[in-house]
């Protein structure tokens, strides 16, 4: 496990400026310069540490959930955090820079509108060094896959699978082009888990893994992880667990100068409380899987949503992030 996390968070959001005379110099500026509007208005000084968020227009933010262009005076927008630290002196927390964010975006906007188009995203990377190590990645990369359904069931309804990301694929390419070993290595565990005669790449082709889930789920998890733990570069890595960047984990930043594992699943954001809910859901997750037996494939038997939300709200609490809701139905807004 990390000693501590670094992160920064990117909230998409459409919101009505204050100053009504003033929207259609916001929504020029910032549709042709990409004016960041930088939030050093305010009498208040911003905490110790403070490092310049900024607020920026959102190209790929233009039409509502109707398909219609969002018209002035809304604003289309995106927010981007410095990097905060999952460390802090008392009072001096990354919490209170996020109360800090949403008090200074209200003295300029009124509150977000809410709309399924917009999202959250979270980039993290282990401290203090700022940069995985190959180990860590494989290590998340298949804890990704072996809670991919409960952590679908976790985020709000219309946060699942949608158009702005894929859920990471247990599908594998390697399997395609004949690698033995690891064809060998699931064989073995259908074997031993199942009355099954089927080949692993039987399993692989059916169109529709979930009608099999008892069957197919362990088994590519198992035959991917064997395939990951013999991987020796990050690229080989991001290549099986995503086809491009818009993936639920993002891990194409570990092959550019970001070195970070995004998370694109969160939801558009309207205020504190909820963003960081949104944080420390990652952190919590994250050192929720650097905790795990790297060398254990199989998913523990009673690995539910509720069991699941436990672990990531315990491992969160550890890190600092004591906000997570106390439910993961207060979580995934299935209640209020």
């Amino acid at each position: 496990m990390a000693g501590f996390y670094c992160f920064g968070i990117e909230l998409e959001m459409v919101a009505t400026p204050r100053d009504a005379s003033e929207a259609a110099r916001y929504m020029r500026d910032a549709g042709t310069d990409d004016l960041k509007y930088h939030l050093e208005y305010y009498d208040e000084l911003p905490p110790k540490g403070w490092q310049g968020w900024f607020i920026t227009s959102d190209s790929s933010n233009l039409k509502d959930e109707h398909d219609e262009l969002w018209r002035p005076p809304i604003v289309p927008l995106e927010t981007v955090s410095g990097i905060l630290e999952t460390v802090g002196e008392y009072g001096r927390t990354w919490q209170e820079q996020i109360e800090y964010f949403w008090m200074a975006q209200s003295a300029i906007f009124h509150i977000p509108e809410s709309s399924t188009t917009c999202g959250t995203h979270v980039h993290i990377t282990p401290g203090p060094a700022r940069e995985w190590s190959l180990d860590q990645v494989k290590r998340i990369a298949i804890g990704i896959i072996r809670y991919k359904d409960q952590i679908q069931r976790l985020l709000p309804a219309h946060r699942r699978s949608t158009s702005s990301y894929d859920s990471n694929s247990t599908f594998s390419s390697v399997f395609e082009d004949g690698s033995a070993p690891g064809q060998r290595h699931a064989n073995k565990y259908l074997r031993r888990n199942s009355d099954s005669t089927e080949d692993i790449r039987e399993v692989f082709r059916r169109p529709s893994p979930a009608r099999a889930f008892n069957l197919s789920r362990p088994a590519r998890v198992a035959a991917l992880a064997y395939e990951m733990n013999r991987m020796a570069d990050m690229a080989a890595i991001v290549g099986v667990i995503q086809d491009d960047r818009r993936a639920l984990w993002n891990f194409a930043n570990l092959l550019q100068d970001k070195k970070t594992i995004e998370f694109r699943g969160g939801r558009g954001l309207r205020g504190p409380q909820r963003t960081k809910w949104c944080i420390a859901f990652v952190v919590g997750f994250v050192d929720f899987l650097m905790s795990m037996d790297a060398d254990t494939h199989d998913e523990p038997a009673d690995a539910n949503v509720k069991w699941l939300y436990a672990g990531i709200r315990w491992r969160a609490h550890e890190n600092r992030c004591r906000d997570l809701s106390l439910n993961h139905e207060m979580f995934n807004e299935t209640i209020p």
